[in-house]
């Protein structure tokens, strides 16, 4: 069996990378629409699908900061611990952080999911991509640390 920092996982490296960037790339063009609202373009408003109704509801503000700003934030600290140097890391600490990390982001995705559904009563399908590429960071960091942990596990 190969170890989990050679080249196997060299496609958890790139696709984590990817995924942080176009999470970035999402969570940015969200945080300029709440700064800027006539610059949304909702590529559907129909029914329960309203990102202009999300993007400027009370819940998209978190004690005076634009939801949006946590997500490029997000994006931005995974994507240092996405690097290909941190996923070959030995440290134990890079990779419980990272797995700490997508453990807060899917939590967060849980509490928003449940803010447009039951609050605001209305789904952003930007927001949705965010909460689509949070998922697909989760399950790749959660299923590639166990090996990760025991690699970089003290030798006795």
């Amino acid at each position: 069996m190969r170890d989990v920092g050679d080249a196997p996982t060299s496609w958890r490296q790139t696709a984590t990378l990817l995924l942080c960037g176009i999470g970035f790339a999402l969570s940015a063009h969200t945080l300029w629409v709440h700064i800027h609202p006539s610059a949304l373009a909702c590529p559907l408003t129909t029914g329960s699908i309203d990102c202009q109704a999300v993007l400027t509801s009370p819940a998209s503000v978190v004690v005076g900061i634009p939801v949006p700003v946590f997500g490029v934030t997000f994006f931005l600290f995974m994507g240092a611990l996405c690097l290909p140097a941190a996923w070959r890391s030995r440290s134990r600490w890079v990779h419980l952080l990272r797995l700490l990390g997508v453990v807060a982001g899917i939590g967060t995705v849980l509490y928003l999911v449940g803010t447009e559904l039951f609050a605001v009563r209305k789904l952003c399908l930007w927001c949705t991509g965010v909460h689509v590429v949070t998922f697909g960071l989760f399950v790749i960091v959660v299923t590639g640390t166990p090996a990760l942990l025991e690699r970089a596990a003290p030798r006795r």
